[in-house]
């Protein structure tokens, strides 16, 4: 994950990709999809071919109020 900063304003930008081979995937533990695709809930078992998360987080504080705004691409193989 990659960010930068600038008078209040964060922006970061990362690539997550959990792996498969065709037959079987990564599946996550405890049901922990939301710590590795955001909010989306919209893999809940990644598909036997993976799955590639690209994603971007806008974040401030105006008037004391913290603010995000979060985009998610998602793509299988």
């Amino acid at each position: 994950m990659g960010g930068a900063s600038y008078m209040g304003v964060t922006l970061k930008g990362a690539v997550e990709e959990l792996g498969a081979n065709g037959s079987q995937a990564f599946q996550t533990p405890f049901g922990t999809n939301h710590k590795f695709q955001g909010w989306a809930d919209k893999f809940l078992v990644t598909p036997k071919d993976g799955v590639r998360d690209i994603n971007a987080t806008l974040a401030a504080k105006p008037f004391g109020v913290k603010t995000a705004f979060v985009y998610h691409n998602f793509q299988g193989h």
